[in-house]
């Protein structure tokens, strides 16, 4: 855990790793449920993305956090697309 955590909102560490989390949830839930709905299983997307269904039944029970570009592969291979946005009237958060 970093020595200070520094917010212009003034939240707390454990508020702002709450949130990252919450937020890479989402991330997960949201792919596994594109997966689920196009009816991919584990096996075929694995085969697809060359890993193992173990490797993608952790990522999926947030067991296992992968790279970046590991989950972008995952996405593709199901035909989705990571979208990001800029949250309004929300400063930058930092460590000093």
């Amino acid at each position: 855990m970093p020595e200070k955590w520094s917010s212009e909102q003034g939240e707390d560490y454990e508020t702002i790793l709450h949130n990252y989390i919450e937020e890479y949830q989402k991330l997960v839930f949201g792919l596994v449920a594109i997966r689920r709905k196009k009816k991919i299983s584990q096996a075929t997307l694995a085969s697809r993305i060359d890993q193992s269904v173990r490797t993608i039944s952790s990522f999926e029970n947030i067991d296992h956090i992968p790279r970046t570009t590991w989950i972008v592969q995952y996405a593709i291979a199901i035909g989705a697309r990571i979208h990001i946005e800029e949250l309004p009237d929300t400063p930058p958060l930092g460590l000093s």
